[in-house]
């Protein structure tokens, strides 16, 4: 953990094949990027402006976040966050080193499905790749179902939104109740966990997904 001011709750982390780091932070609304030395790393905001909450693309220092939660890369290089606090998914490109929005309306909540950039959704947790290349989403605090992105830029509800609970179940009939952490796979299963509520029980779920 940073022992530098940057101290915070995490959700999922990426790091790259050269050794970087790259954090969310909720608290100050930024990517953090760490650097190994010798004996440690050194910290500093990469994307977004420091302890500045709002909905911005642009280059990294100019651009906006709101709640970060988590990161992941995807298959083309660039790294993906889920910009809870503005219901997206942002696209971070660290050659052009420029973000842009990759689904969702920035500022407007909802679980509309359809072209990418005019879906909609709520509280995002964690983002997640498969082996193709298509993108699936953990839109777990309000809408409590996992989205999948087709490489072809199209929402859509995978797994369970129309109930509360953490049953079991295939597609829409299963439910996610307090779900985080979604990850993929190298043969392209998800996994993610889930709880029944505050000091309730958890559990490890696997979602196999049909291609369509």
């Amino acid at each position: 953990m940073p022992t530098d001011g940057y101290s915070m709750p995490l959700g999922t982390i990426a790091a790259s094949e050269s050794g970087e780091v790259f954090i969310p932070s909720q608290i100050f609304h930024v990517v953090i990027r760490a650097v190994r030395r010798t004996t440690d790393f050194t910290w500093a905001p990469w994307a977004g402006g420091l302890s500045q909450a709002a909905y911005q693309d642009g280059a990294l220092a100019a651009a906006r976040f709101r709640d970060p939660l988590s990161v992941a890369y995807g298959r083309d290089g660039a790294l993906y966050v889920s910009d809870t606090g503005n219901f997206v998914v942002r696209r971070v490109d660290p050659v052009a080193k420029v973000v842009t929005t990759f689904a969702g309306i920035g500022g407007e909540r909802g679980k509309e499905s359809g072209k990418a950039r005019f879906a909609r959704f709520g509280l995002l947790d964690s983002v997640a790749f498969d082996p193709d290349g298509n993108a699936y989403v953990l839109d777990s605090k309000i809408n409590r179902s996992v989205r999948w992105i087709s490489r072809a830029g199209q929402v859509f509800t995978m797994v369970a939104g129309q109930r509360e609970d953490a049953a079991d179940g295939t597609g829409l009939a299963a439910g996610l109740h307090d779900a985080r952490f979604l990850q993929a796979a190298s043969d392209g299963t998800l996994y993610l966990v889930d709880r029944t509520g505050p000091g309730g029980t958890y559990y490890f779920k696997t979602i196999k997904p049909v291609p369509r």
